[in-house]
């Protein structure tokens, strides 16, 4: 059985860093899923959120991830943000929200070792690392977040 997971992310971007490494998590730990994508053109994460939450308004499927850098979480609400996290949680319990210490690109870098180029040579580094990019700590808990979702569907 093929299940459904949407994947948003902030920007026209991140979508295509994502629509180039998600089939490398597909190969290796999510061939029961079929992607599906979107991205906002918003700057605060409840934008992002909104946006997300509307455009999957109507359709079903069997699990939603939006990408959000939580240091602009910060940024709105330095003090409190630890609060503000919670709080969009709860406001949008449809989406699992994947909170990203900053930015998607940085994420990736920072998982495989790598500091140096843009995003076509981060794109071209990860895809001759596979394994170290399927097997780093921000990697593992996206497939963590699907297996998990997953497991819960087969029951």
């Amino acid at each position: 059985m093929k299940y459904t997971c949407y994947v948003f992310s902030e920007g026209g971007s991140d979508k295509k860093l994502l629509l180039k490494l998600i089939p490398l998590l597909e190969r290796y730990h999510a061939r029961n899923w079929r992607f599906d994508y979107g991205n906002a053109s918003g700057s605060s994460p409840e934008i992002i959120l909104n946006q997300c939450k509307q455009s999957i308004a109507g359709k079903a499927f069997d699990l939603v991830l939006c990408f959000v850098d939580r240091d602009v979480v910060r940024s709105f609400h330095s003090g409190k943000w630890k609060k503000e996290v919670k709080r969009l949680e709860m406001l949008y319990p449809e989406v699992l929200i994947v909170w990203q210490i900053e930015s998607l690109e940085d994420e990736i870098r920072r998982g495989l070792g790598y500091s140096v180029g843009g995003k076509s040579k981060l794109i071209s580094f990860a895809k001759r690392n596979v394994e170290k990019l399927v097997n780093s700590t921000y990697w593992n808990k996206i497939k963590q977040i699907i297996i998990d979702k997953e497991n819960s569907l087969n029951l």
